[in-house]
């Protein structure tokens, strides 16, 4: 009775460890921003982005295209974003530590793009 139930635990330890390897769902990030995801569906157009650093802060532009609903697509980042430290400020704007994420969506010829922008908050 024992090798019985030894054969249960071996079959259970295996079968954890078969489904404990495999890949997690395969996430994208913007290449300027990488602790940023990109929302399913999307691309990022990594020529449209900019990236600049100096002592004030960094500028960073990004801009990804692909299918979705605006509605989807917004929702997806207002769930993404306060976990990495982002917080919302008002529609669209979101502060963490010194910087401001600025973001856009435009919906043109059946595609929709959104346009982020990260820079330094001023002080004054």
């Amino acid at each position: 009775m024992e090798s019985f139930y030894r054969r249960k635990f071996c079959i259970g330890v295996i079968l954890v460890g078969l489904i404990l390897s495999l890949p997690a769902a395969s996430q994208n990030f913007f290449n300027q921003i990488e602790d940023l995801p990109i929302a399913p569906g999307m691309n990022e157009i990594a020529p449209a982005g900019l990236f600049f650093k100096s002592a004030s802060g960094r500028i960073v532009v990004a801009v990804a295209r692909g299918e979705g609903k605006i509605s989807v697509i917004r929702g997806f980042y207002e769930k993404s974003l306060p976990p990495l430290g982002w917080r919302f400020v008002e529609t669209g704007i979101y502060h963490r530590n010194s910087e401001m994420l600025k973001m856009h969506f435009q919906r043109a010829l059946g595609k929709v793009s959104v346009y982020l922008h990260i820079v330094p908050i001023k002080n004054e």
